[in-house]
């Protein structure tokens, strides 16, 4: 089949959900399903890929894309090779647009730099900002713990707040539970993780916690303490609820009372990631942040404090605002967190 050639009557097609962007002066194609992206020239190439899409001979495929005969050959048989293109018709999917195209990325073939393991996680240079140290944390003075069947039992999604402030002190204990316990031994996290240990960072958008001023902190797991972040200072967002609680504590303000009083985000270094775990980097950044945001979840419930993983988010009100300070780190996972209203 690879010898495009000896099927000269052949109609060729592209497999479902096969997907286009632009890179530069190129087109580069690929398919949930592929191994590999294929360039193809910026104008000519858009029209191959379009006459991919109805269906036609490498002479129908020439016509319409006004490409030589010879370019489209060995466009067509690259794509074949990468399984983008079939010379069997295209079927429905079973699986979602949006779906294919994260499992796509899932497999590392992004702009992100993913397909191009450098084999040691990058340096970064340790973060600045001012440190707050956190309330220190002693065995005795944790919230009695519940057996985890009971935690498990009563973990619920909160929708509404009560107007009641966090504490410094109980988000002390959410940060311990939720990211630091086991830590004072090296290579230990309170979740399973995937990939270089320093590849995650939890933060938290502080919008009304008692004894501490509203901004964004990222949280240092081995010194138990928090460090302000800088924000952009002309930049704000508003795309989606998350914008506008990240906007408002870069203005150094408080939330309003409809809100919850703290917003954690678990950041991601999806570089750090490739550099490891090439093609299954992305995936392995998913997964962890999932078992992140599950054991913040259940630390919260444990306290007798409400949370909810919050799925309506945009990565880029993050960068917009904060990017300049942490330019490596992008948010892939959001939790409120406060006192549910009972």
């Amino acid at each position: 089949m690879n010898d495009v050639t000896a099927h000269p009557s052949a109609i060729w097609w592209a497999v479902p959900h096969a997907h286009l962007r632009f890179r530069g002066d190129e087109v580069v194609v690929g398919a949930p399903e592929s191994a590999d992206h294929v360039a193809l020239p910026a104008v000519t190439g858009v029209r191959l890929w379009e006459a991919l899409h109805t269906g036609g001979t490498l002479v129908m495929l020439a016509d319409t894309s006004t490409m030589p005969i010879d370019e489209v050959v060995s466009c067509v048989r690259a794509l074949v090779v990468a399984g983008i293109v079939t010379d069997t018709p295209s079927e429905s999917s079973s699986i979602a647009f949006h779906d294919a195209l994260m499992h796509a990325r899932s497999r590392g073939r992004t702009d992100e730099g993913f397909g191009q393991r450098t084999g040691a996680p990058a340096h970064r240079e340790p973060r600045q900002g001012t440190v707050v140290a956190l309330p220190a944390i002693a065995p005795d003075d944790l919230h009695r713990d519940a057996p985890f069947a009971d935690v498990v039992g009563s973990r619920t999604t909160a929708r509404s707040w009560s107007t009641d402030d966090l504490t410094l002190g109980q988000l002390a204990e959410f940060l311990w539970r939720a990211g630091h316990a086991g830590a004072d031994e090296p290579g230990h996290l309170p979740y399973p993780y995937a990939g270089p240990v320093d590849c995650h960072v939890i933060a938290v958008a502080a919008g009304r916690i008692d004894g501490l001023a509203p901004a964004l902190y990222t949280y240092g797991s081995r010194d138990h303490a928090l460090r302000a972040v800088t924000p952009l200072p002309t930049r704000e967002t508003g795309r989606l609820p998350i914008g506008d609680y990240l906007s408002t504590v870069a203005r150094g303000e408080r939330v309003g009372e409809r809100h919850p009083p703290a917003l954690m985000l678990v950041l991601s270094d999806l570089g750090m990631m490739a550099s490891a775990y090439d093609g299954i980097a992305y995936a392995n950044i998913l997964k962890t942040t999932g078992v992140i945001l599950g054991t913040a979840s259940l630390s919260a419930t444990a306290m007798g404090l409400g949370s909810t993983i919050l799925g309506l988010a945009n990565g880029d009100d993050f960068t917009d605002i904060y990017g300049a300070s942490l330019p490596h780190l992008r948010s892939t996972g959001e939790l409120a967190l406060g006192v549910p209203q009972r």
